[in-house]
């Protein structure tokens, strides 16, 4: 299960700032102890790019990335982070896997990429598949035409 590689999360984080995918192998793990490590990281610059993405996915929050400067007034992207995180725990779920601010599931899975057909989706899809325990019919990389009818139809037999 997810909890059982606690070996893999600081292999992923050592591997972040040269390896963008170990933050998104952080968000799919999605754990208490991962989601530290994707918090810590958005702190470090050169992991910002690759960490805000993958954090966002984990949380469900829309957070300022390194666009230029920001007022002194507006907390970092760290700083939000630590204050969803206080409220996610405090609220009770921090115990469980998130996605999007909840508790992860197929539906929350299958939200996300049917908003996100036109990105990169190979990961969430991967962890869909593997919960459902059958492929989703969706080619890796396939082109956003060919992903919403295969997730419209996964939605209507889930």
């Amino acid at each position: 299960g997810a909890t059982g590689l606690p070996q893999v999360l600081p292999r992923l984080l050592d591997a972040l700032p040269e390896h963008p995918a170990a933050a998104w192998g952080l968000a799919l793990h999605g754990t208490r102890a991962a989601t530290d490590i994707l918090i810590g990281a958005l702190a470090d610059l050169r992991a910002l790019p690759h960490a805000l993405p993958a954090f966002e996915a984990v949380s469900g929050l829309t957070l300022p990335g390194i666009q230029g400067p920001r007022p002194l007034s507006v907390p970092s992207p760290q700083e939000q982070a630590m204050v969803w995180w206080r409220r996610v725990q405090r609220d009770g779920l921090g115990t469980t896997p998130l996605w999007q601010g909840r508790p992860r599931s197929h539906g929350t899975l299958l939200n996300w990429l049917e908003a996100h057909a036109g990105r990169d989706t190979d990961g969430p899809q991967l962890l869909l598949s593997l919960g459902l325990g059958r492929p989703l019919g969706i080619p890796p990389g396939a082109w956003q035409n060919r992903r919403h009818p295969a997730l419209r139809q996964l939605r209507h037999d889930t």
